[in-house]
């Protein structure tokens, strides 16, 4: 019998249903339970019916001896480790091959990898193979493997505009090494300022293409101490503060939404495709608000947003246009 938790055998003793010699059994069998801090001491002072101290220290003294849960745990994490490295190791050599990369292998070898890290890997290999679909299906069902906290869901959503974004420039029959200015831009907006993995590939591009090259996000600080990691850094994309656009990508709707851009004075939403050239504008009478736009028509690719007032650029964010 093992039941996991100490508020489990808490209540096993307070119903007082067996004799405390199997009671004593039953703890001994879960010491992950009763190593939590203040059981043994409530077990001998403070339960309805505490046990002997012979019996609390044997308790105590099973503390020594490995169960099988502990054995088991440790047996899969050892497996895990090992399986990660040879598939770090296999990963190397393909990539080392100088006759190619053998994709087929990579995808197979990063599926086998059940961790959220192993399914990004995957994506963008089905993304180097312009297999966009089955990235875009990879990455949007995370959460059925996965319990993803609010930053993992940025994270996916942010790699999700990546593929997009680049399934927009592969269609056009262009390479990623072939970005207007605007697209450049684009991939800026898709970073965000942040270093999650899609952000770093989004910014590998602009650097190893472009020259648009982002600072680490270490560094020596005054101090000379070790630098502590941070995860922001200022963007490109302006002052977003006041500004939310979405869904993104999109391909029928999207809410253009401003707050608190203070007193308006001629403002308006300009919104420009990948050449720079201004297609669409809306005018805008009040601090905050929304405004839809209707992309039925509106060819795919990425878009720069802006939002002005007396004629300062507020905001500006990027939206990618699906078909």
């Amino acid at each position: 019998m093992n039941i996991g938790h100490d508020t489990g055998q808490k209540d096993m003793m307070v119903q007082n249903v067996m004799p405390q010699a199997m009671e004593m059994e039953v703890l001994i069998a879960n010491p992950e339970a009763t190593q939590n801090e203040g059981f043994t001491n409530w077990v001998l002072n403070d339960a309805p019916y505490p046990l002997p101290e012979y019996m609390v220290a044997d308790i105590i003294a099973s503390w020594d001896n490995r169960t099988y849960r502990t054995t088991l745990e440790s047996e899969i994490g050892d497996h895990h480790v090992n399986m990660t490295q040879a598939l770090d190791q296999m990963i190397a050599l393909c990539q080392a091959d100088t006759i190619g990369e053998h994709t087929d292998s990579l995808v197979a070898t990063w599926h086998r990898l059940p961790t959220k890290a192993g399914r990004y890997a995957e994506a963008l290999t089905h993304v180097q193979r312009n297999e966009f679909t089955a990235a875009g299906e990879l990455i949007s069902t995370l959460d059925d493997d996965f319990k993803l906290s609010t930053d993992d869901e940025h994270e996916q959503q942010r790699m999700l505009d990546l593929i997009a974004f680049l399934q927009v420039i592969h269609n056009d029959g262009r390479s990623d090494g072939e970005l207007t200015i605007a697209e450049q831009n684009a991939l800026e907006g898709i970073i965000d300022g942040v270093f999650d993995r899609p952000a770093n590939w989004a910014q590998n591009i602009l650097c190893f293409h472009y020259g648009r090259c982002a600072a680490p996000p270490t560094g020596e600080g005054s101090s000379g101490h070790a630098p502590i990691l941070d995860h922001k850094r200022s963007t490109a994309t302006g002052n977003s503060s006041h500004v939310k656009v979405y869904p993104n990508p999109a391909n029928q709707y999207v809410t253009l939404e401003h707050h608190g851009i203070g007193t308006v004075k001629n403002a308006l939403w300009v919104i420009s495709d990948a050449q720079g050239r201004e297609i669409k504008n809306f005018p805008i009478s009040s601090p905050d608000g929304q405004q839809l736009w209707d992309v039925r028509d509106v060819a795919s690719g990425a878009y720069s947003v802006e939002l002005r007032n007396a004629s300062n650029s507020v905001g500006s964010a990027t939206v990618v246009i699906k078909p």
